[in-house]
């Protein structure tokens, strides 16, 4: 491309005006009309030789043809020239509000913000009327033209409402820095997805700042998913309640919790204009967004009429959700790790948000169990934890203090973001717990002293492992390394590399003698405890693998993975015996039976699966949860299985017949699940911070731990059962006096 040449007959250019990874965009002037135009053009070899990239470039053509607003920038024309596909749009004399905030690092003022908003909100209006989605909303594709119209620029990536397929240049659509949770899911975008990238615009333009930073991609999804949304006004008081109130709403997880329709947004800043010319109400000073609780017992929202089919549908039928809506870091919820990976569909296999910030609506039965087998109770004096008349326990101890009588024995703190798990060495004398905040922490479980910090992980620290023999702790990290420490004193051994993501799952077989790790980079590696040698790499998974798991004997591996399956492989020789199909969504958990002859599968499509382990074939299929089953564990005894739902309740299953037990209600999503070393006791935490001790045979409650300030994502039982050890989203861990 140079300047002068004639373009379809009809446009000169000018000059160019830049260049990106896949096109470049110039200047040119409209000789049948007589007017200057902007050209966007794709490289010739993404021309010829990507097709993918052609089929977003002329859908957006499609869908800009169809818009038609002066909020909205024209398109005029579509065309091939020689081999290069262009794309020929109205030319806009202005600037973004990427260059207006530069000039304004401290925010722009109150009032513009407003009359923007509502503008971006009208244009957004038109479009999500066509059914179009726009997807990338963010200030540099908003323009000011003339001092104060706005336009808003790059249909790129968006996707008709009525298409069945996404076509983008990458697997995640969007900017991270306004992303909605189920964009960084991968889930289905509807016109909320525009709605939450601009309340995350509005933050912005209002403070200075997005309502999310963070230092690298994994964190900010943290934020993203898990993260309570910020208070503008708490920067800047003059800000309207009002306005604040409907940026929080713009910025829930759930996209059932957003504003039904993008006209009652606008509606809303229309008003806010309106009432900055007058007096606020008395009342003003007093109002505030409806709290979390009160919208989530609220009726969802309908959707517009123009959503797209596989959009979620409202209403408490609906196993509703990843994440999330996150995490860390603030204390917020987040899912038992590894975090939420793309991929993940519903029940019905439509792909949806799948992270913890998902609320359940269905109407729970009060915390009650109902229990369909009786069997004998464990005498409440099993438990040291003293128990109000409500069944909650509570305690304030912390590190290296004994509460006393309360059930809570310590608080463990000196991570900097949130734990996403602990493990018990085998004597049960130390505690290992992994963060966010990169690092991993050993600590004496009997006073609750810090012993060591392990730090050298670039990424934040997933999953801890105890060698059998209690000698070595593997860390596995979101830089795509395992590292082995001596666990006595934390001193680092090895650093295992090879993965290409983040390893979520690290597991020591049976005799201590191999390590397997799994990635997001879809594969297993077995490595040599001993020499820290790669024996093989598991190849085959097409999507992240969420869980690995050793037969009792060490023979077998079982694999799950977001591509809807799990496997399973001879250790020996790396084999594989069989792919178990049958799920319709992410296999998030697996785990063999105390006698290694069953598998069981946790699966986000609401239902638990039973296979042989010799063969993998299908014993049965737990049905019952009404919404992702995240967690699975056998009793020790195998007789039982228990399992976590996002529906609010965990489950018993009888083994012999996968005859159901008992439901044991627990509000909100449950994360995980634990059986004591004697399976007496079964223990449940959830996205409130919540765990609870319910007696495994017959599914009553025990008592209710209380303290933790974010979700709990681990728990684990000491090899004595005397104590359980929580890992939560505020950055602490807990351990709980629970046995004699």
């Amino acid at each position: 491309m140079e300047p002068g040449l004639e373009i379809a007959g009809r446009y000169r250019l000018e000059r160019s005006l830049g260049r990106g990874g896949f096109g470049e965009v110039w200047a040119a002037a409209d000789m049948l009309r007589d007017r200057q135009v902007a050209i966007k053009f794709l490289y010739p070899q993404i021309s010829a030789t990507n097709p993918v990239a052609v089929a977003k470039f002329r859908q957006e053509a499609k869908i800009a043809a169809r818009l038609d607003h002066p909020g909205i920038t024209r398109v005029d024309d579509f065309g091939l020239h020689e081999g290069q596909w262009f794309l020929v749009m109205e030319f806009l004399h202005g600037r973004t509000l990427a260059a207006e905030l530069a000039d304004h690092p401290q925010g722009l003022p109150v009032p513009r913000v407003v009359a923007l908003g509502e503008q971006l909100a009208d244009a957004l209006v038109a479009a999500h009327e066509m059914g179009v989605v726009h997807r990338d909303l963010k200030p540099v594709n908003l323009m000011v033209i003339d001092g104060d119209r706005l336009k808003v620029c790059d249909f790129g990536i968006a996707r008709m409402a009525d298409a069945s397929v996404a076509v983008t240049f990458t697997g995640q659509v969007g900017t991270p820095l306004y992303m909605a949770p189920e964009q960084w899911l991968g889930e289905p975008t509807d016109h909320r997805t525009d709605l939450y990238a601009m309340g995350g615009i509005l933050f912005h333009l209002l403070t200075g700042h997005p309502p999310f930073t963070a230092d690298g991609a994994r964190e900010l999804m943290g934020r993203h998913l898990n993260a309570d949304p910020p208070r503008a006004r708490t920067e800047r008081p003059e800000i309207p309640v009002a306005l604040d109130a409907l940026i929080v709403e713009l910025l829930a997880k759930d996209p059932r919790q957003r504003p039904a329709r993008t006209a009652d947004v606008r509606d809303r800043l229309r008003d806010i204009q309106q009432s900055r010319t007058s007096p606020p109400p008395a009342s003003e000073s007093t109002s505030a967004a409806p709290d979390d609780a009160t919208r989530r017992l609220s009726p969802p929202p309908e959707p517009q009429s123009t959503s797209p089919a596989g959009s979620a549908a409202p209403g408490p039928t609906r196993p509703s959700v990843p994440e999330s809506r996150s995490p860390a870091f603030d204390g917020a919820a987040r899912p038992p790790s590894p975090p939420p990976a793309p991929g993940v569909r519903d029940t019905n296999g439509t792909r949806r948000p799948g992270g913890p910030r998902r609320v359940a609506r269905r109407a729970l039965l009060g915390g009650a169990v109902l229990s369909l087998a009786a069997a004998a109770a464990v005498p409440l004096s099993r438990l040291t934890a003293r128990t109000g008349s409500d069944g909650r326990a509570g305690g304030t101890g912390s590190a290296g203090t004994d509460d006393g009588d309360s059930p809570l024995r310590f608080t463990l703190k000196g991570h900097e973001k949130w734990v996403e798990s602990v493990a018990f060495s085998p004597d049960g004398a130390t505690l290992a717990t992994a963060s966010w905040d990169g690092t991993a922490r050993l600590w004496n479980a009997k006073n609750g002293k810090p012993v060591a910090t392990l730090e050298g992980h670039r990424g934040e620290v997933i999953s801890v492992a105890f060698s059998p023999d209690g000698a070595t702790l593997a860390t596995g990290s979101g830089d795509g390394t395992a590292r082995l420490w001596n666990a006595k004193n934390g001193e680092l051994i090895i650093t295992l590399k090879g993965h290409q993501k983040a390893i979520g799952s690290v597991v020591f077989s049976p005799d201590g003698a191999t390590l397997a790790t799994a990635s997001w980079d879809n594969t297993v590696r077995l490595w040599n405890a001993r020499s820290s040698e790669l024996i093989t790499a598991l190849k085959g998974h097409k999507e992240v693998v969420q869980s690995v798991a050793f037969s009792p004997d060490g023979a077998l591996l079982a694999t799950a993975s977001s591509d809807d399956t799990a496997r399973l492989w001879r250790v020996r020789s790396g084999e594989l015996i069989t792919a178990l199909k049958g799920h319709r969504s992410t296999v998030a958990s697996v785990v063999f039976s105390p006698d290694g002859a069953t598998l069981a599968t946790a699966s986000r499509d609401g239902t638990a699966r039973l296979w042989r382990a010799k063969d993998g074939e299908l014993i049965t299929v737990l049905k019952g949860h009404q919404d992702q089953v995240t967690s699975v564990a056998f009793s020790p005894d195998g007789a039982a299985l228990a399992t976590a739902g996002w529906d609010g309740t965990a489950r018993l299953w009888r083994v012999k017949d996968g005859e159901f037990i008992a439901i044991l209600a627990n509000h909100p999503e449950v994360w995980s699940v634990a059986f004591s070393p004697d399976g007496a006791l079964l223990a449940t935490a959830n996205n409130k911070g919540i765990a609870r001790l319910w007696n495994a045979r017959n599914g009553e409650l025990i008592t209710t731990l209380e303290g933790h300030h974010g979700g709990i994502g681990s728990v684990a039982f000491s090899p004595d059962g005397a104590l359980l050890a929580t890992a939560s989203r505020d950055g602490t861990a807990k351990l709980w006096r629970v046995g004699d």
